[in-house]
């Protein structure tokens, strides 16, 4: 029920793991009880839970956005790369997909810093 995400570097000479975050695995029929099971948006949400096998979590920093916590821009990262906005005001209109794709400079050098094998401090 809770995903954990770390990044592991594999190297000739060396072997580093970097620690992430966790968050909880979101299961549209437990969680999601303000939606109408019957809407088009619980259906969305269901079709895309099966899109990402399972692999549902919440937005860090947007309640209302499901994503695949398996792609983020960041290795350690829990914000998805792509998800799915729901509006609850309205249930029966289709949710929203949304792109995360910004990455600022202290994240990218955070990103060449892994990829590079060095301590992240």
């Amino acid at each position: 029920g809770q995903f954990h995400v770390d990044a592991v570097r594999v190297g000739i000479a060396s072997t580093r793991v970097y620690s992430g975050g966790s968050t909880r695995r979101v299961h549209p029929a437990r969680d999601l009880t303000f939606l109408p099971q019957d809407s088009t948006a619980f259906e969305d949400v269901q079709r895309f839970d099966r899109f990402s096998v399972g692999f549902t979590q919440r937005h860090p920093d947007r309640t209302n956005v499901l994503g695949d916590v398996r792609y983020s821009m960041s290795p350690t990262g829990l914000i998805p790369l792509w998800g799915i906005q729901i509006d609850s005001d309205r249930p029966n209109r289709h949710v929203r997909y949304r792109f995360f794709r910004g990455m600022s400079d202290d994240q990218r050098r955070l990103f060449w810093n892994m990829l590079l094998g060095r301590d992240l401090e």
